[in-house]
């Protein structure tokens, strides 16, 4: 699984796809309209990612396009028709849950970095310049 290429907003649309068994395009539009997110430009990068290892061609996608199973063909395959609903898929759910650990673990070495050690200090720096101060004053 390759994320270097998701943006903040993919993350934001897989997140919101796997609130639901499935959900159309159309209410993804709602939520991500496409002008402002490239909503249809990032659907369909995030459902058709694929990497070849060994001569295979192995899907990595994301989110799925639901496809309606019509029957089979006078050969044997499957034949279905796209839909407008789209879910999230395993490795989707295993990358959106990876990316919220990381985001969680980077929000609490934020606030550690930026709030604690910073009062930390503070509280030092007062208990030194009063026991100093005391100190010299009882002198």
């Amino acid at each position: 699984m390759n994320n270097q290429n998701l943006h903040k907003y993919d993350y934001k649309i897989i997140k919101y796809i796997s609130k639901y068994d499935q959900i159309s395009i159309h209410d993804i539009l709602k939520k991500f309209p496409d002008k402002k997110y490239s909503t249809t430009k990032r659907i369909n990068d995030l459902s058709s990612i694929y990497s070849l290892q060994a001569g295979l061609s192995i899907n990595y996608s994301y989110i799925e396009h639901i496809q309606e199973y019509l029957g089979k063909g006078s050969l044997g395959a499957e034949i279905t028709k796209p839909t407008n609903f789209y879910r999230i898929t395993d490795i989707g759910r295993i990358e959106l849950q990876n990316y919220l650990s990381k985001t969680r673990e980077n929000n609490i070495k934020d606030f550690i970095r930026s709030f604690f050690f910073p009062m930390l200090i503070a509280a030092i720096t007062a208990l030194l310049t009063t026991y100093l101060t005391y100190s010299y004053l009882i002198k």
